[in-house]
């Protein structure tokens, strides 16, 4: 335990009653049960921090068994820029950066780029951020840095446009920002955001559509559940990267569980099928899209997931907020105004051994790289 000017840090159980009640069902089932118990491809062992009066979940990942991008560096920095590339690059390019791909995941594997504590990690593309101060943050960064002298520390999805100030708090407790990926912020507040021809389509879209629209997520059946994780599988596993977290219903049943998320719901108006959805959740100043999912067996010009995005969008709106809308789908979101901005992960690894921060040192060659092809 260290106690500094600004507070407290230590650990503490599932189920303590300083957990936050907006999420804590979340927090004590993935620290009580296990990432693994959530997800064929999430690993790690899930501990909770109380720090400044706030609850943080920190994932503890050892060498081993590679698991999704959310719970591993070589998929996060390896394997999913490359399932990335597969859109963008050129045959001859994606050849090279296949070669490329499989010497350097050995050679990070033994230099044990594995081994590596997630600070705030909810096993989500995008967490929600801390709202420490600068002393916090530094007194969390060098506690963990303590406590696992042989793991690199890093802090996933970090997000300069939408919170400046939390990553200068981390540069400034000596962390370094890696280039994971390419995200889109959506501003629908200012009147350019109607002039979009694909927003007015979509609007209209959103008026006229048949389908029952609802933000009662209590109102969920079993079957509803089982709907909503196999929507979510075809699209995020089976269409887009197997590196996606694999998701199964007892997380999800954990999130509407959860306070701090919220989901909006597509019924079809006959039989009340669950046919589409939208995972969120607030984070201050702006909006935060977790998951959206639709049937793609349904015709196209039925606009679901058009619908489901807008539907967000509009959210926003009406609170005054941005939003981040994750990666994917690039064309289009940037018709519908939402700008293209980069996601990092924050490293400290000063306290490692040089040899040990040697996969970090490539790791950051690698992001750089990536920007620059998929930027040509």
């Amino acid at each position: 335990m260290v106690a500094s000017d600004a507070g407290v840090i230590n650990w503490i159980t599932p189920g303590d009653p300083r957990i936050e009640a907006d999420r804590e069902p979340l927090l004590s089932a993935l620290s009580r049960c296990g990432p693994c118990h959530f997800g064929a491809n999430l690993g790690g062992e899930l501990r909770l921090i109380r720090a400044f009066g706030t609850t943080i979940p920190v994932l503890v990942v050892e060498a081993g068994r590679e698991f999704s991008d959310v719970c591993s560096p070589i998929s996060r920095y390896v394997h999913y820029p490359l399932e990335e590339a597969r859109r963008w690059a050129r045959p001859w390019q994606l050849a090279l950066l296949k070669a490329g791909a499989g010497l350097m995941r050995l050679g990070l594997m033994r230099l044990g780029l594995e081994r590596v504590v997630y600070v705030n990690n909810w096993l989500l593309s995008t967490n929600p951020p801390l709202r420490l101060n600068q002393p916090q943050i530094e007194a969390l960064i060098h506690w963990l840095a303590a406590e696992f002298n042989d793991h690199a520390i890093v802090y996933r999805t970090v997000n300069p446009e939408l919170e400046p100030e939390l990553t200068s708090h981390l540069l400034a407790a000596g962390c370094r920002l890696l280039t994971t990926r390419v995200t889109y912020v959506s501003d629908p507040r200012p009147a350019p955001f109607l002039r979009h021809s694909d927003v007015r389509k979509d609007l209209r879209l959103l008026q006229t559509s048949p389908f029952l629209v609802s933000d009662d997520k209590t109102s969920l059946s079993q079957e509803d559940l089982q709907r909503l994780t196999d929507l979510y599988r075809r699209l995020y596993i089976r269409k887009h990267c197997r590196h996606n977290a694999q998701f199964n219903s007892a997380y999800f049943a954990l999130m509407l569980a959860t306070p701090m998320f919220r989901a909006s719901l597509f019924r079809e108006p006959q039989s009340g099928r669950l046919d589409a959805f939208s995972f969120y959740m607030e984070n201050g100043s702006y909006l935060t899209g977790c998951f959206v999912g639709y049937d793609q067996a349904l015709p196209r010009r039925l606009g679901l997931y058009r619908m489901a995005f807008m539907h967000k969008v509009l959210l926003a709106q009406r609170r005054g907020l941005r939003v981040s809308l994750s990666g994917g789908a690039g064309s289009f979101k940037r018709q519908r105004g939402a700008q293209p901005v980069r996601e990092y992960d924050a490293l400290f690894d000063r306290h490692l051994p040089r040899h040990r921060r040697l996969p970090w040192r490539f790791v950051s060659l690698e992001g750089r790289l990536f920007g620059r092809l998929s930027q040509a």
